[in-house]
C-alpha cells in the first residue's frame, strides 16, 4: 500500500507541477496577448493620426483652390490683400499638417511622399501669390482703363453738346 500512495502522490504531483506549468503558460500568453494588443491599438491610433493630418492637409489644398479662384475674380486692391492673408493663413496651417504627417509616419516611403507632396503644395501657393500679383496689375489697368474712357466720355459730352456744334450748320437739312 505503501508503494501505492507514493504513485498516487507522485501522480498528483505531477499534475500539479503541469498545472502550474499551464497556469504560467497562460498568464504568459496573456501578457504577449495584451503587449500586442497595446501595439496594434498604438499602431491604429497612430495610423488615425496620420490619416487626420493628411486629411487636414488635403482640405487645406481645396481651400487654397477656392482662394485661388476668389483671387482670379478679385475686383479691387483691398480684396487682394485680403484674399493673401486668407491664403497665407491657410498654407501656414497646411504646412503644420505637412509637417505632422511626415513626422508620424514609420515607412520611409510615406515621409518621402509627404516632404514630395508639401514641395508641391508648397510651389502651388507660389504661383498663388504670383496670380495675385497678376490680377494686382489687372485691376490697375482695368482702373486706368475705365479713368481713360470716363475721361473721353466727358470731352465728348462736352464737344457734342457743346455751342458750337449746337450751332453749326446742319449740312444734310440745306439740301432740302
Amino acid at each position: 500500500m505503501g508503494k501505492f500512495k507514493i504513485r498516487i502522490g507522485i501522480k498528483v504531483g505531477a499534475s500539479a507541477l503541469v498545472g502550474l506549468i499551464l497556469i504560467a503558460g497562460m498568464v504568459w500568453n496573456q501578457g504577449r496577448v495584451n503587449r500586442l494588443t497595446q501595439d496594434l491599438i498604438s499602431q491604429a491610433a497612430l495610423s488615425r493620426n496620420l490619416q487626420q493630418a493628411a486629411l487636414e492637409a488635403k482640405v487645406r489644398l481645396n481651400e487654397l483652390i477656392s482662394i485661388d479662384r476668389d483671387l482670379r475674380l478679385a475686383k479691387t486692391a483691398s480684396d487682394v490683400n485680403v484674399l493673401l492673408q486668407h491664403l497665407k493663413s491657410r498654407a501656414a496651417d497646411a504646412n503644420s499638417a505637412y509637417d505632422s504627417a511626415a513626422a508620424m509616419s514609420r515607412q520611409d516611403e510615406e515621409g518621402q511622399f509627404l516632404i514630395k507632396a508639401k514641395a508641391a503644395f508648397n510651389s502651388y501657393i507660389a504661383t498663388a501669390e504670383e496670380i495675385a500679383g497678376v490680377q494686382y496689375e489687372i485691376i490697375e489697368l482695368r482702373d486706368r482703363q475705365l479713368a481713360e474712357t470716363q475721361a473721353w466720355s466727358t470731352k465728348f459730352d462736352a464737344l457734342i453738346n457743346g455751342a458750337a456744334l449746337a450751332s453749326a450748320p446742319n449740312p444734310l437739312r440745306a439740301g432740302k
